[in-house]
């Protein structure tokens, strides 16, 4: 038996090669769907005669525990890299607040400091415009590049300019934790859409082999259990109750 790895890295091109038209995304817990292409696998192979003679390609139940552990597979790596994700945009969340600040303390000191330089006071300005993530980054660089160019004024007002190589090295930072926190957000979304993916390849077999499943053995309740999604299912059975529930609880007017 092969690895839920070994299963993903040969459905791969198949799933790559899929029109995004059809990815869906799951629609129930992924460790339910893949037991229920387990149990299904079971039951259609030892009703394959049958099935095939009603025109089922019997290599779709060939497939169905290959495509399960494609979807297991793809479904770690997807919540592998979603941690990651998380881990370095709560990174950015804890330190950009101080970093935004240090560019906001910078702009207003230099607003003051270069009110009588119109030349450096219009640079100022111009470099305070953005407000993004990366804005912010650019403007920590600029402006400590600045205050070193023209520091006489910074001088008169009793500025700290230890904050300007302060800035520099808050800059670095902050470009590495956005790298990569926008790094992990794309590996994210790609890590998803091959999750899609796989999820929508085993419930294409899971569909047809059902379908064919419930044609054939239509007269027989038991074996034509054996085609239905149990989790659908019951979520019905359950709601069917609630519903009931609720109507019994409803007084009657009169």
């Amino acid at each position: 038996m092969s690895s839920s790895r070994e299963d993903f890295d040969s459905l791969k091109p198949t799933l790559s090669a899929m029109d995004a038209g059809v990815v869906q995304s799951p629609n129930m817990p992924i460790h339910i769907m893949t037991q229920e292409a387990e149990d299904l696998s079971h039951c259609a192979s030892q009703d394959s005669e049958a099935l095939g003679a009603a025109g089922l390609d019997l290599q779709m139940i060939e497939a169905l525990q290959p495509a399960s552990g494609a979807l297991r597979y793809a479904e770690g790596e997807w919540n592998k890299v979603r941690s990651s994700r998380a881990d370095s945009q709560k990174r950015w969340n804890d330190e950009s607040p101080a970093a935004f600040g240090l560019r906001d303390r910078i702009v207003h000191a230099y607003l003051f400091a270069y009110r009588n330089r119109p030349d450096v006071l219009s640079r100022v300005r111009a470099m305070a415009e953005g407000s993004t993530s990366s804005d912010m980054i650019q403007d920590l660089v600029n402006y400590s590049a600045l205050g070193k160019e023209h520091s006489e004024e910074l001088d008169k007002i009793g500025f700290d300019k230890t904050l300007l190589e302060t800035a520099a090295a808050t800059a670095d930072r902050m470009a590495d934790l956005l790298g990569e926190a926008n790094a992990d957000s794309a590996l994210e979304n790609s890590a998803r859409d091959m999750r899609d993916r796989a999820f929508t390849r085993l419930k294409q077999l899971m569909t047809e082999i059902r379908d064919y499943g419930k044609y054939v053995f239509y007269r027989n309740d038991d074996r034509c259990h054996c085609y239905a999604c149990n989790y659908f299912r019951r979520a019905n059975q359950a709601a069917s109750r609630s519903k009931k529930e609720q109507n019994a609880e409803v007084p009657v007017s009169g």
